[in-house]
């Protein structure tokens, strides 16, 4: 099947997460359907990607920001690593998972916003041709876990950007955090596969440079030389996943690491800490699409499908 036949075949197979955390293939119906008690699914039947929401239910089971599948139509593959078990220290939730905001080049220390522990609600709707996933952090956390602040995170699907989805996160920052001894944020951090390990960053002479993420496993390489637009991941035979910026006056960089207990590619964008510290409320949006060997040749200009509308989908 074509990426172009896989885009627009509403019924795919899709895979849906139980209590059990097994995967199972399942034809578009509505069993996967948001359900109570931890396991959510975002899909609108016109978008060649699924996202689903804390499947594990591990004890902290209202710990909606973390993404526990990320499927794509595209490829047929899943994308999403966690680590398989928690520990006491984050209330049984993953230390490590796809979402998570973090510290940078030490993810343990300020600012940490999102991360094992953090308790998070979930609302989603379908409006139209338009599927939205909202997830709120709470003053109330794991009791041994600490935030630097409160996190709103909206993802869409919508015909507008057919080929991914949207991730729109809003920091609203503690008062007096300020500057702090980590240089960075990772804003977003996308543990996909350990499979997709090499990573691909357009620098800003407009040539695609290939790095090897299992040579920054004890601590993170930072690509600076970035046209700030996109970087991909690779599983060597030209298949993974693309991560987009959408245009910030923040400045950023690219944190190329491997490894962990997720055994994942969390390779992520950092926002620079701003002179004066953290304050205030702050907004990071970036697109996750998919692509094989079919639908890009990995060069610098990416799949059509893959680039936003000029105009960001609109969430309600």
């Amino acid at each position: 099947m074509t990426s172009k036949s896989k885009k627009s075949a509403i019924y795919f197979m899709r895979y849906c997460l139980g209590t059990t955390g097994a995967l199972a293939f399942l034809v578009v119906s509505p069993a996967c359907a948001d359900s109570k008690g931890g396991s959510h699914i975002l899909y609108n039947g016109f978008t060649s990607v699924e996202v689903g929401f804390d499947t594990i239910n591990k004890l902290a089971s209202d710990d909606a920001n973390r993404v526990e599948l990320l499927a794509s139509a595209y490829t047929n593959a899943q994308y999403a690593a966690t680590e398989p078990a928690g520990g006491a220290s984050a209330c049984d939730d993953p230390d490590e998972f796809f979402g998570q905001a973090e510290g940078y080049p030490d993810v343990t220390k300020p600012p940490l916003m999102v991360g094992g522990g953090t308790h998070a609600s979930y609302t989603s709707a379908t409006h139209g041709f338009v599927a939205d996933a909202k997830t709120f952090t709470r003053l109330l956390t794991c009791p041994t876990v600490h935030e630097d602040g409160l996190t709103r995170t909206i993802y869409t699907l919508s015909t507008d950007y057919a080929g991914g989805v949207k991730v729109q996160r809003t920091f609203r920052f503690n008062r007096g955090l300020g500057i702090v001894a980590n240089t960075g944020l990772r804003a977003y951090i996308p543990r996909f596969l350990g499979i997709y390990r090499y990573v691909l960053v357009p620098n800003k002479n407009g040539r695609v440079v290939k790095y090897d993420a299992s040579s920054c496993t004890s601590a993170p390489c930072a690509i600076t030389d970035w046209n700030g637009k996109w970087f991909a991941e690779d599983d060597g035979g030209k298949e993974g996943p693309i991560v987009i910026r959408e245009p910030s006056a923040t400045p950023a960089f690219i944190a190329i690491q491997s490894g962990g207990l997720s055994n994942a590619n969390f390779t992520s964008i950092v926002l620079l800490q701003p002179s004066t510290g953290w304050s205030g409320i702050l907004t990071e949006t970036e697109y996750l699409c998919f692509y094989n060997f079919q639908s890009w040749d990995q060069g610098y200009t990416l799949p059509s499908y893959c680039v936003p509308p000029k105009k960001s989908a609109a969430t309600p």
